[in-house]
């Protein structure tokens, strides 16, 4: 193979390896997304006009590529409100601290009474292949709502919270049963989730994954700006 064809073909290689492993996704800001095994695909993210609210690993605050703070990212979606796409998508870095995601819920909970969580899918990628977005909706509500069974998480000094359900001890892998024992006679299938102390962000992705996978969806409080 002469040297340049052999340069071309490598490249395209590294651009197929490259896809599998990152979801498309309009540009925007780079960060680690939380994987899960229950999201659904949402091909809307890739589409030009949408509405994607990114939070970086230190805490950055991002509509599109343009950087906002809470108040900003209200302001700035105000003008378009009346035209704002269907969906929002929230795409969060795992290592965010959870109260910068709470703030860009602030900032959206105007116009918007649930979010899209985007996230990895790593068994789909190492199987090769482009990766379309994925997410799981969560709902937003304002603080103090009380709504049962509530899943609380509290931050622990080995990095990895506790977790309890109506403040009983749970583990993460009964976290699922748990909830479909307490869900079984509800049409609505609504778990609050309630954080307490410096938690990551990836954890509550990841209580939104086990919910998800058992018909619940998390709802989380959004402060009031």
């Amino acid at each position: 193979m002469k040297p340049v064809l052999f340069v071309c073909f490598v490249a395209s290689l590294v651009a197929l390896y490259s896809a599998a492993q990152n979801p498309l996704m309009q540009r925007g800001i780079s960060v680690q997304l939380a994987p899960t095994t229950n999201a659904e695909a949402m091909p809307e993210a890739d589409n030009p006009n949408a509405w994607i609210v990114t939070i970086t690993a230190d805490g950055g605050l991002y509509f599109g590529t343009d950087p906002v703070t809470s108040e900003g990212l209200y302001y700035k979606m105000k003008p378009r409100s009346r035209k704002r796409p269907k969906d929002l998508f929230i795409k969060a870095d795992a290592r965010a601290p959870y109260a910068s995601v709470q703030r860009a819920l602030a900032g959206v909970h105007a116009f918007y009474d649930s979010v899209i969580l985007l996230t990895a899918q790593p068994e789909a990628a190492a199987q090769g292949g482009i990766v379309p977005p994925h997410g799981i909706e969560v709902g937003i509500t304002a603080p103090g709502a009380q709504l049962q069974p509530r899943v609380q998480l509290q931050a622990a000094p080995d990095g990895a919270p506790t977790l309890t359900v109506n403040h009983e001890p749970v583990s993460w892998d009964a976290l699922p049963q748990t909830l479909a024992n307490l869900l079984q006679d509800r049409q609505d299938k609504i778990v609050p989730v309630e954080v307490t102390g410096a938690v990551p962000f990836g954890q509550i992705v990841h209580v939104a994954d086990l919910s998800h996978s058992v018909g619940a969806r998390i709802v989380l409080p959004a402060p009031t700006l």
